[in-house]
């Protein structure tokens, strides 16, 4: 039987699910990986139930690159097995276990973004380099996988997944959560006839939430009852809160700080009006989809994260210029005011993920790349 090794820098608390299935639907896998990395989420505390977690990720140079520790491919691995290492140039273990897995006639599966926010044609081109070396290479998107063009050092596959959330768990919650329950939530917190602008993310400054309280001061000039909700916390929230006092909104903002659990998030995502995040979205964009949430965010592409792919300009959003405020405050002012717009949006936007992104077709996808080494 064909033998998997899974060298991955964590497994965060979005990604635990999927790898504990990808185990259960091949027996013969072995994880190595994180509890934390110097850049980033750490794994989740189930994470040791699927993997071996003395693995941490290091950064060197000033965080220019990473190390991560204790890495080999045990010699029970033998010619035909395959190697899977998570696709980030950065981590120069990845160069070492692809020269070891050459040598050994192991397969290399590449998993990883094709495409990163910030990327840059150099960054790009190299990574396509490596990617070329691996036997098969599976990307988040569909979008990534039709613009990658590997270079034929050998027999690449190219696959992609259509990265996404836990939309089984996302779709049970809805189902359990009805009109009189959101009604009574809504009482709790003086949401009645409000409104609702969502939030979600670290408040980091890479959010870019500073744009979004700046447009906040056209938009509640022009309704009055606007609520901007933020969810999360962060070096920048108290800057951010200050910010908000300064120019005269704090009044028309709601600061939830950090939520992990789904079920108290959810309440939240079915009281709101739109989505927004200013700054590069990625998995943020299918979590407000999957609740039926239209999402406006901005127009550079390149400046996002690859999830961006499922987004439509006028179809299940609205896209502002980037880093303009008041662009952005007449496209939350036109989805707030319009509700047969916003309610089109709204239902193109769980098409969107029924259609192509839920996690059922994720898991499908994954499994049969690793089939086709």
């Amino acid at each position: 039987m064909k033998k998997y090794l899974f060298i991955l820098p964590v497994i965060p608390n979005y990604r635990f699910k999927l790898f504990k299935r990808i185990t259960e639907i091949f027996h013969g896998i072995e994880i190595m990986a994180g509890e934390h990395q110097c850049i980033g989420p750490s794994s989740s505390k189930e994470s040791n139930k699927i993997a071996s977690l003395n693995h941490n990720v290091i950064c060197l140079f000033s965080h220019k690159v990473m190390w991560q520790k204790n890495i080999t491919i045990p010699a029970i691995f033998k010619k035909g097995d395959v190697v899977l290492i998570s696709g980030n140039p950065r981590i120069l273990t990845n160069y070492l276990v692809i020269i070891l897995a050459k040598y050994r006639g192991l397969k290399i599966v590449w998993y990883g973004q094709g495409w990163t926010a910030g990327s840059n044609n150099v960054r790009n081109f190299f990574k396509r380099i490596v990617m070329s070396f691996c036997d098969v290479v599976i990307l988040y998107t569909e979008k990534e996988a039709l613009n990658t063009k590997l270079f034929k050092f050998g027999n690449n596959k190219l696959h992609f997944l259509n990265n996404t959330v836990d939309t089984e768990d996302i779709f049970s919650i809805k189902k359990d959560i009805n009109k009189d329950m959101l009604d009574v939530f809504a009482n709790n917190y003086n949401l009645k006839e409000k409104k609702i602008i969502l939030f979600v993310g670290r408040l980091e400054g890479k959010e870019m939430l500073n744009v979004l309280l700046d447009s906040l001061i056209q938009v509640s000039s022009e309704i009055e009852n606007v609520l901007l909700v933020v969810i999360g916390g962060g070096s920048c929230l108290s800057i951010y809160k200050e910010n908000s006092i300064s120019k005269g909104i704090s009044n028309n903002i709601l600061w939830l700080g950090p939520l992990y659990n789904e079920k108290d998030l959810a309440y939240w995502f079915l009281s709101s009006h739109c989505f927004v995040y200013p700054g590069a979205i990625g998995l943020s964009l299918l979590h407000a989809f999957s609740y039926n949430l239209p999402v406006i965010t901005h127009n550079n592409l390149k400046n996002h994260m690859p999830e961006i792919a499922a987004f439509k300009d006028q179809h299940n959003g609205l896209m502002f210029k980037e880093g303009n405020d008041l662009d952005l405050a007449r496209k939350i002012i036109t989805i707030l005011l319009n509700d047969d717009m916003r309610i089109n949006y709204s239902s193109n936007a769980l098409k969107t993920v029924k259609d192509d992104y839920t996690f059922e077709q994720m898991l499908e996808r994954f499994e049969f790349a690793l089939n086709d080494t």
